[in-house]
């Protein structure tokens, strides 16, 4: 169709994934400090279930919850 779609991957910058090799994440991935000036259509938020723990136990958690208040004003 007409429209077209630019897919940016984006990894957070506190944390560094236990199951996906690193040479994946650099080939594929943005670090969270690269796109933070940028304004996007839309963002998709997804990762590790975390939702079973503890929010103090998430140790990227501060980092998450800047993103999301990022998006009122960056994402569309």
């Amino acid at each position: 169709g007409p429209l077209q779609v630019e897919l940016s991957l984006v990894r957070l910058s506190s944390h560094t994934p236990k199951t996906t090799p690193q040479a994946h994440m650099a080939a594929f991935y943005r670090a969270w400090d690269e796109v933070r000036d940028e304004k996007f259509d839309g963002f998709i938020v997804t990762g590790a279930p975390v939702e079973t723990l503890p929010f103090e136990d998430v140790v990227y958690w501060e980092e998450l919850t800047r993103i999301l208040d990022w998006t009122r004003t960056h994402v569309h």
